[in-house]
């Protein structure tokens, strides 16, 4: 459980998620620069919040 947040910070460094990148650049019209600052900073949230997800159910279970 505490493996899977790890594992999405810095999410533009696997293929897929590159992948993503161009994606959203495209529909969207946002620069490279601001949809990696973007990206990185809401999976950086995400992670840290799953791993606190993680830290209080280890508690409890």
């Amino acid at each position: 459980m505490a493996c899977q947040p790890s594992s999405t910070a810095l999410p533009a460094c696997s293929p897929s998620g590159i992948a993503l990148l161009l994606v959203l650049i495209t529909t969207f019209g946002i620069s490279e620069r601001d949809t990696l600052k973007t990206w990185t900073v809401l999976e950086s949230v995400l992670s840290v919040a799953g791993f606190a997800v993680a830290a209080v159910v280890s508690v409890f279970v």
